[in-house]
């Protein structure tokens, strides 16, 4: 549909004579006109604008740089909504939950108005509701909502909401990532929603949060440092912190406290923390991203506990059109590996690099292209023994700190023929990484040994070693097994 190279059609509209309407992204992001009557198709150029379409009575709406438009089918092309409009407003967006009869229209002031058939538009809420939105109005005018997992119902223009748990028993779902909590079990976020747990069977311990950051996604990884949850989270590009032992109140970003937010041009406009969270040179904190819907790009970040202070780098230090997987860090050195995925886009895959960066110089003092690799290779340091390894679908490589150089790959057990490895996770002088059904352990040293400690007839998404034990997850399960 449309242009050659887009890989979504998120939003259709269909007009009363005849025009069905498809909203594209994102190699050429706009609107897609197609004439029932006699197959002809043309595309309307709204970059960088893929917009929500709605339609109401055999008109389609929706909001073009940021304003609300219809299509108007002898022009071919959006013009302005023919409605009434609050004084020295304009109309920006209408809402799902509109009828022909009743439309529910955000304006340029930011309040949202209701608009009656035949009425003048009627003010009935002004609260920013930061992630969530409003799902529809009752007979006496009351604002439903959802924000995250929660819902509210609240009188025309309330000062603030009461959000209500939508079930008590929430069906599970999909495990992104786990990270061992420090006081026992393990901390992590799910596949789909902004929301984190902890389940520790020892402390009868099984939380699932609230909404985490403002907006949808879901947050990729995290660290416990001093008590708190450090995380990082899409598609805002945010990095977060939370406290479990002080009061919720994500609201007034008090507790999570959202702490940097990389989605920004001037910090590259970063919105997927694919390479996951690490600590580097200085105690910093260290992301490797890539960039928002239609940029083939990505980037390095850097967080300063101490100061709040943030930085960015882009992805164009090491390869034009690549962007940044698997990171981890030393007292010196960022060590990482190039990605080829994108958001929104599917180019021809570029050799995956391996590279050291250096912070404080702000330049790339290694690459090396890692001929054969493919997949998202993951990259690791043994604690102990401070050695840096790359693992690949070919096997692991060492990277040699001193003489600045790879060693040969040390290949995978047999019968183990991996396409790529999905997680990994070092402790003391070992490392565990989920190599599809097979988790093997690293014994790091002078004579380093690979073994298969666990083969499993599905595959494993995510795994975190403790002291006795090692947990991993397959889809909605949580296992453990001892080391």
């Amino acid at each position: 549909m449309g242009p050659e190279g887009n890989t979504y059609v998120r939003f259709v509209g269909a007009t009363s004579d005849g025009w069905l309407l498809c909203s594209v992204m994102s190699e050429k992001s706009g609107v897609v006109a197609y004439n029932l009557k006699d197959n002809s198709q043309c595309f309307i150029d709204l970059h960088p604008d893929s917009p929500r379409l709605i339609t109401l009575d055999g008109i389609v709406y929706a909001t073009i740089k940021g304003k609300l438009q219809q299509f108007d089918s002898a022009a071919k092309a959006f013009k302005d909504v023919d409605l009434p409009t609050p004084a020295n407003t304009t109309w920006v967006r209408i809402h799902d939950a509109s009828t022909a009869a009743r439309k529910i229209i955000t304006a340029s002031d930011g309040a949202v108005y209701v608009l009656d058939s035949g009425a003048a538009p009627r003010k009935i809420w002004d609260l920013p509701l930061r992630g969530g939105k409003i799902v529809g109005l009752d007979q006496q005018d009351r604002v439903i909502g959802i924000r995250g997992q929660d819902y509210f119902v609240a009188s025309p223009m309330t000062t603030t909401i009461q959000p209500i748990q939508m079930t008590q028993d929430a069906p599970p779902v999909g495990i992104h990532f786990i990270r061992l909590d420090p006081s026992g079990g393990v901390t992590g976020g799910p596949s789909m929603g902004q929301t984190l747990f902890r389940f520790d069977p020892n402390r009868n311990l099984h939380q699932n949060t609230p909404q985490v950051v403002d907006g949808n996604g879901e947050v990729y990884d995290g660290h416990w440092i001093d008590g708190k949850f450090y995380f990082v989270s899409y598609s805002g590009g945010n990095l977060s912190v939370w406290d479990p032992n002080q009061p919720w109140d994500q609201w007034n970003n008090t507790n999570p406290k959202r702490l940097a937010q990389y989605n920004t041009p001037e910090l590259h406009s970063l919105i997927r923390p694919q390479g996951g969270l690490t600590i580097g040179p200085g105690g910093k904190l260290y992301s490797g991203w890539s960039a928002s819907y239609g940029q083939p790009s990505g980037g390095i970040s850097e967080y300063t506990i101490a100061t709040g202070q943030t930085r960015a780098w882009s992805s164009d230090l090491i390869a034009p059109e690549i962007s940044i997987g698997s990171v981890i860090g030393d007292d010196k050195s960022i060590y990482g590996v190039t990605s080829n995925s994108f958001n929104g886009l599917t180019r021809p895959a570029k050799p995956i690099q391996f590279f050291v960066f250096d912070p404080q110089s702000e330049k790339i003092i290694f690459k090396q292209e890692l001929q054969g690799v493919s997949g998202e290779p993951k990259v690791i340091r043994i604690p102990n023994t401070g050695n840096i390894w790359i693992a690949t679908n070919l096997g692991l490589l060492k990277f040699n700190r001193e003489r600045m150089e790879l060693s040969p790959a040390m290949s995978w057990p047999s019968p183990i023929q991996p396409t790529a490895v999905d997680c990994r996770d070092a402790r003391d002088s070992h490392a565990w990484f989920a190599v599809g059904n097979y988790i093997v352990q690293l014994d790091d040293g002078d004579a380093p040994l690979l073994k298969t400690m666990l083969t499993t007839p599905q595959g494993i998404q995510s795994l975190a070693a403790g002291e006795k034990e090692i947990y991993f997850t397959q889809g909605t399960w949580l296992w453990t097994m001892p080391r």
